[in-house]
């Protein structure tokens, strides 16, 4: 303790000028401090907080955007449902595509609220916490600049009574030790503050990005199996199965007609002979 103490007075030595502040200018510098020092944190505490707003801002829109792709999905498996050709397994998978993609927006939506929203609002109380340390070295530096100001109107208004001036500068020392001794502590406490703000911020930001890099990257892989699917839908097929429904008695003639052709292959007529009679009967 001991040791603690003398070190302390030895930084207090060291930190006086070789011009004696008066507690006026003290008071100056210490108040250009703080008011640098509480701007830090309230630049953190304002920007941290707008970040949070947009980021849940998005997270809502993206929410509603994922609610709409369902729907388009459903829509689509529904239509593909009605569909009796291979068009309708086509569209089915393009709707199970889209429907994946809507479940990885929802992961995506889970991740941004884990992963950005939840550290962005735990600095509502990391700034609070900064603040009451702010608090607590403006206490200290305010006792010493008191105990300055004693010092400095008993010189003035009492400069004989020597043993009341040195009562006033011992206390004054022990206020400045303590004032050292918390000051050290805030700085240290702010310099750890600002290199956590940095890392969080990259940390926090760059999680965002990796849960849109994600997303985005899984909805290339689906849209282009969705994409693929889609355009092998063979169109005359398609049409041909549509006009076989539209004529269906047509359908059954071109049948009977090709059974009849078949039928007559089977009983061994001679192709060459039934093309000479038909020849001899235009003549």
């Amino acid at each position: 303790r001991t040791l603690e103490i003398n070190l302390l007075l030895q930084q207090v030595m060291a930190r006086q000028s070789p011009v004696r502040q008066s507690a006026e200018e003290m008071r100056i510098s210490l108040a250009a401090e703080e008011r640098y020092l509480s701007e830090k944190v309230n630049l953190v505490e304002k920007h941290f907080s707008a970040l949070a707003v947009n980021v849940s801002a998005v997270a809502r829109k993206t929410a509603r955007l994922r609610d709409k792709g369902d729907a388009l999905a459903k829509g689509i498996n529904e239509y593909a449902d009605a569909e009796t050709t291979d068009m309708g397994t086509k569209l089915k998978a393009v709707g199970e595509c889209l429907a994946a993609l809507e479940d990885f927006r929802q992961a995506q939506i889970d991740r941004v609220e884990a992963k950005v929203l939840q550290p962005l609002g735990n600095y509502e109380a990391v700034c609070r916490k900064a603040k009451e340390e702010l608090q607590y070295s403006h206490s200290a530096r305010e006792k010493e600049l008191n105990k300055q100001r004693a010092v400095d109107r008993a010189r003035v208004h009492d400069p004989a009574n020597r043993q009341k001036i040195s009562q006033l500068e011992s206390a004054l020392q022990k206020a400045k030790i303590e004032c050292l001794r918390t000051t050290t502590g805030f700085e240290d406490y702010m310099e750890k503050f600002e290199s956590k703000k940095i890392q969080d911020l990259k940390v926090i930001l760059g999680e965002y990005m990796h849960a849109q890099m994600t997303l985005h990257a899984k909805a290339l892989e689906l849209y282009t199996i969705a994409y693929q699917n889609l355009h092998s839908i063979n169109e005359q097929e398609e049409t041909e199965v549509f006009r076989q429904g539209l004529h269906p008695q047509k359908r059954k003639s071109h049948t009977a007609t090709a059974s009849d052709g078949s039928l007559l292959h089977r009983t061994g007529s001679d192709p060459s002979l039934s093309s000479s009679m038909h020849r001899s009967e235009l003549y």
